[in-house]
C-alpha cells in the first residue's frame, strides 16, 4: 500500500494526531489497496482492490478506519 496513512500504516510504532485518519485491511476479505489524503483530514481517495473472480469490477468494500475524532467529517473517493 501507499499514501499518507495507507492500510495498514497502523502497524509503526509512532502514534497520529488525533483526526490523522488510520486505515486497515489487513485482514481476511479487507479490500483496501491504498490510501491517500487529498485534503488534509477531510478527503481521501481509497483505490480498492478488484473482485477475485472477475478484476472488472469492484463491487464491495471492505477495510476500516480508526483513530477519528468525535462529529469529524470526511469524504472518501472509491476507485
Amino acid at each position: 500500500t501507499s499514501g499518507d496513512g495507507a492500510a495498514g500504516s497502523r502497524k509503526t510504532n509512532k502514534s497520529p494526531a488525533k483526526g490523522k485518519l488510520v486505515f486497515d485491511s489487513d485482514f481476511e476479505s479487507g479490500n483496501l489497496a491504498s490510501a491517500e489524503e487529498i485534503m488534509s483530514g477531510c478527503e481521501w481517495d481509497l483505490a480498492l482492490r478488484p473482485d477475485t473472480n472477475n478484476p472488472k469490477y469492484r463491487v464491495w468494500f471492505y477495510f476500516a478506519v480508526s483513530n477519528v475524532r468525535r462529529k469529524q467529517v470526511v469524504i472518501f473517493n472509491l476507485t
